[in-house]
């Protein structure tokens, strides 16, 4: 996962597999084309927050409900697992974003005391 839209998106899976909706019926209650819903599920595309309203609205559910279910872990086994993996990833890109930085000021500082020589 790279975005906080595929976050989103898990949440508009797990809130619609509870309604026992498929993505075809979610798509003619929010007037929005099945292949849509499928693009926000999987985050590769940016719903608007009228089309998250429209969701949410579609799932019964308040845009805040849907939000906190991201934020607060409402969600069922197999997403929450998805959206821990997305955060652990994040966390290790840093990790090594961090890692590659420290490891140039090293680097850089070892070339300036060479230098000094």
């Amino acid at each position: 996962m790279s975005n906080i839209y595929e976050i989103v998106g898990i949440a508009v899976n797990s809130y619609r597999k509870k309604l026992e909706i498929t993505q075809a019926k979610l798509a003619e209650i929010t007037n929005l084309s099945p292949n849509f819903i499928g693009q926000i599920e999987r985050g590769t595309k940016k719903a608007s927050l009228e089309t998250i309203k429209k969701i949410a609205d579609a799932l019964q559910i308040s845009t805040g409900k849907l939000l906190d279910g991201v934020l607060e872990g409402n969600l069922d086994e197999s997403n929450r697992k998805k959206v821990l993996d997305y955060k652990m990833s994040k966390a290790i890109k840093n990790i090594l974003k961090d890692k590659k930085v420290i490891y140039s000021i090293g680097k850089t500082i070892l070339k300036n005391i060479n230098l000094q020589k």
